[in-house]
């Protein structure tokens, strides 16, 4: 979720202290810090591309999509991940930077309550189960699917999800099919 200038303002106005503005994945953890307009890029172990659709690096300046190889999670080696955010990559005073950046935007899951959540809350509850990978769907009908790679209970993963979307929501939960390797984290077919 994008910090706006103006947002930023008021932030160190109320707290009189100053917001940092990183962007970063689940997978990979930080990639970019905020200066201005531009992002500058952080870690040195990891590798990012701007790609068009076929895959083909795009030239300086040029919106594509931020693909990432390298990490530091020995367990989720990143090759060529596609996050889904956009942006234009150059060189800034011999560092790259990106710009133009275009995040994507939050999946939004509507509760038992009717009230809208976002992917975020539902990643802080999920966090502490033992996945190592999960893809939730909202269907249109409110329904959830629940696919895992991991060793978390049923019980688990249920108390879990009826704590941001409320006692007795629908959900099913199966394994990802074999030969799955990516999945889209979240999803929702609801209309907002």
């Amino acid at each position: 979720m994008t910090v706006t200038g103006s947002l930023r303002a008021r932030l160190e106005s109320r707290f009189a202290c100053p917001v940092v503005d990183i962007y970063s994945t689940c997978e990979s953890g930080p990639i970019a810090l905020a200066r201005g307009e531009t992002y500058e890029l952080l870690p040195d172990d990891l590798y990012v591309e701007i790609l068009d659709a076929g895959g083909d690096h795009c030239a300086p300046g040029v919106i594509g999509e931020i693909t990432l190889t390298g990490g530091r999670n020995p367990f989720l080696p990143l090759l060529r991940y596609r996050t889904g955010d956009f942006a234009a990559i150059e060189l800034r005073d011999e560092h790259p930077v990106l710009t133009q950046f275009e995040g994507r935007e939050p999946v939004r899951f509507r509760t038992i309550e009717r009230r809208w959540i976002n992917n975020i809350d539902v990643a802080t509850v999920l966090r502490p189960l033992s996945f190592v990978q999960f893809s939730l769907l909202q269907k249109a009908d409110a329904s959830l699917r629940l696919r895992i790679r991991g060793d978390a209970s049923e019980i688990e993963i249920r108390a879990a999800i009826e704590s941001v979307f409320g006692p007795g929501q629908t959900l099913s939960i199966e394994p990802i099919p074999e030969g799955v390797w990516k999945v889209v984290p979240y999803a929702s077919e609801l209309e907002l």
